[in-house]
């Protein structure tokens, strides 16, 4: 049986990506990554993976290297998207593919799924950084063939946390937070002051 590291934040995409991975034939271990993330049941997290069928699930504490290794620097070099913001979010992204790829090694595993479904530059960082730290893993990625992610409410009769219509992401860590609104469901539309009104 081949077996798989998963990048596992406990939410929508990750769960479902997780149950297919099993359909598939894969043992899956899923690896929280800890960057600091606020108001998370991290226990709640790893038992969703293990009543959704995950071969292990743990916690790979990564605060004090994203402070050090990541954030001090962004902030030293005022490193900037677009030359508007400093990077937040965005930089974990390799971190998490190292903290998988250790674990991907200790479980004997050489494929690494992620829950970056193309919608952005995730994706691309998540797979720049494993084939970077390892050129022999083998990077599922969940879009563009293999998986669609339409119907992403139920996992294996597990019920996973959805957002009604259209769809909010709410991603912190200890660097920043950001609030990423995406309209999937076409006609659908969630305003900004639903959110912060």
């Amino acid at each position: 049986m081949p077996t798989c590291v998963l990048a596992y934040s406990g939410g929508l995409d990750t769960s479902v990506i997780l149950g297919w991975l099993m359909d598939e034939g894969y043992e899956v271990h899923a690896v929280y990554v800890d960057l600091g993330q606020p108001c998370e049941d991290r226990e709640a997290i790893l038992q969703k993976a293990r009543d959704i069928g995950a071969a292990s699930a743990q916690i790979v504490d990564a605060r004090e290297e994203l402070c050090s290794d990541f954030a001090f620097p962004v902030l030293a070099w005022q490193a900037k998207y677009e030359a508007i913001y400093l990077l937040g979010t965005s930089i974990a992204r390799p971190l998490i593919s190292k903290a998988c790829l250790q674990v991907a090694r200790e479980v004997g595993a050489n494929v690494y799924a992620h829950g970056a479904t193309g919608k952005g530059n995730d994706q691309c960082r998540f797979q720049l950084a494993a084939e970077a730290l390892d050129a022999n893993v083998e990077v599922f990625v969940a879009v563009g063939g293999k998986l669609e992610l339409e119907s992403r409410q139920v996992c294996d009769g597990h019920l996973v946390d959805a957002v009604g219509v259209g769809r909010v992401s709410d991603q912190a860590d200890v660097v920043g937070d950001v609030v990423d609104l995406e309209a999937r469901t076409g006609g659908h539309a969630l305003l900004l002051e639903e959110l912060v009104g």
